[in-house]
């Protein structure tokens, strides 16, 4: 639904939350955490499309690559007009909604729905909920009042704790049957091979396309007029995006999925393990000793901006106060926010407003400006964010 809807083969794909929930512990340059769950967003979606697939090429004993092809390009296109019609349905209800339960259960009903709508007429649903939560996360911002949204934040939290508690419990269940009916001694060798497979392959990748992307950005730096290493990344910085491969929930989903008459169930399944089991370990681990020793920081980057929304917000809300016009409130109030802005220019704490029909209107104009910045590109979503939960905790505090 609004912020919390964000939106994650016989290759398992990156789990984002499994990198990202590491990686958010070291304080990386956001730009790499960036990368990461975008790219993950568009690669569960392919790689689960390619998984489907091959399930179904099995069942049927052949595959062809054009009827592949025809496939993925009809999926594709029916998902994304899925996916976009049920935002703009769900946004519509969602703004007429007021009720903190009955907001947060819509938001668990019309998410469900649209996966299993999705399924049920038979295209991506992976691919129609990535795009969904993507067309709804923009506007949602408005539609969702904050008393809405701050409560809703902590369900959707517990929720997903859960399910993941839950998925890790079956998968318990599932790998003291294979170790019950198989000799899996057997499959350490593959389950081993596979894992060195799933990291030498990432990092290669990452790293060639890196190099790639840095070469043409030199060829192009006149034009550019500026450091290729800022359009593309940085050797040290591909490194560790491709170190951060580390697999999760979606493969461990993908293969519980598979039907239990599948050929080699077992196998795929203790190898699918090991390779989160591995990838979530070694790499996990040795995360923060990478980043020391190639000297990756944080760059400071959402900080300038969370500081930037803050003053242009202050600016817009001190302009909203002073056209409600002439009294002893809207003085008062005007110097108060006056007295905020030199605080946030000069990086001082602030004091949050008191309960005023004058601060409702300030508070407003700070978040539609905050929306501008954000639409404009002047500052990125982990800023807005930051920023968007101070606005609700004020807004909150007017209730």
């Amino acid at each position: 639904m609004d912020g919390s809807h964000r939106a994650r083969s016989d290759r398992p794909p990156p789990d984002a939350a499994a990198a990202t929930a590491v990686l958010k512990q070291l304080r990386p340059p956001n730009r790499l955490l960036v990368i990461l769950e975008g790219e993950s967003l568009f690669n569960d979606a392919s790689a689960l499309l390619i998984y489907r697939f091959a399930i179904a090429a099995s069942a049927a004993g052949f595959a062809s690559t054009w009827s592949f092809a025809a496939t993925s390009v009809a999926l594709g296109a029916g998902s994304i007009v899925l996916a976009l019609v049920l935002a703009r349905v769900v946004i519509f209800i969602s703004k007429r909604i007021h009720d903190v339960a009955s907001a947060v259960i819509f938001q668990f009903c019309s998410t469900f729905a649209v996966w299993l709508l999705a399924d049920r007429l038979h295209l991506s649903a992976i691919l129609t909920m990535v795009v969904f939560a993507m067309a709804v996360a923009r506007p949602a911002a408005q539609a969702i009042a904050a008393r809405v949204r701050v409560p809703s934040y902590a369900v959707w939290e517990v929720a997903v704790f859960v399910l993941n508690v839950l998925a890790f419990i079956l998968v318990g269940l599932q790998l003291r049957q294979i170790v019950v009916r198989a000799a899996w001694t057997k499959y350490l060798g593959v389950a081993a091979a596979v894992c060195t497979a799933v990291i030498v392959a990432r990092i290669v990748w990452v790293s060639g396309a890196a190099a790639v992307s840095r070469w043409r950005c030199r060829l192009r730096a006149n034009d550019l007029e500026t450091r290729p290493d800022v359009v593309a990344l940085s050797g040290r910085a591909a490194a560790i995006v491709g170190w951060c491969g580390m697999r999760g929930i979606v493969t461990l989903a993908a293969a519980l999925a598979l039907p239990l008459s599948f050929p080699h169930r077992d196998l795929i399944f203790f190898t699918s393990f090991t390779v989160v089991l591995v990838t979530l370990v070694v790499q996990g681990i040795t995360l923060r000793p990478l980043l020391v020793l190639l000297d990756v920081r944080d760059d400071g980057t959402v900080e300038r901006e969370v500081q930037l929304a803050r003053v242009e917000t202050l600016r817009a809300a001190l302009a909203a106060v002073a056209a409600c016009g002439g009294g002893e409130s809207s003085d008062l109030f005007r110097r108060r926010y006056e007295l905020r802005l030199r605080r946030a220019e000069q990086h001082e704490d602030e004091a949050d407003p008191a309960d005023t029909a004058v601060v409702r209107v300030a508070t407003e104009a700070e978040r539609q400006r905050l929306i501008a910045l954000r639409e404009n590109g002047t500052i990125g979503d982990a800023a807005f964010q930051q920023v968007e939960q101070e606005l609700d905790i004020k807004e909150l505090d007017l209730l």
